[in-house]
């Protein structure tokens, strides 16, 4: 799971679904990628850190919490 991405959608109040149609996908798609069911594109990584979280690094923004732990 991408616990960053949650916490900063958590902590600034930006919900799933507006995230998912900013960047043009569905809410099940988009749960799918905050799971890691399914990746994220790379123009949808920049479209979410430009749109929503322009302070957050990207590699902190989309850290899996496989990587976390490790």
């Amino acid at each position: 799971m991408l616990l960053n991405l949650k916490t900063e959608m958590y902590r600034t109040k930006t919900s799933s679904n507006k995230i998912a149609k900013a960047i043009g996908i569905s809410k099940e798609a988009m749960s799918h990628k905050v799971t890691e069911k399914t990746q994220f594109t790379r123009d949808e990584m920049f479209a979410i850190q430009d749109k929503f979280f322009p302070e957050t690094d990207m590699k902190y923004l989309f850290a899996s919490d496989k990587e976390v732990r490790e």
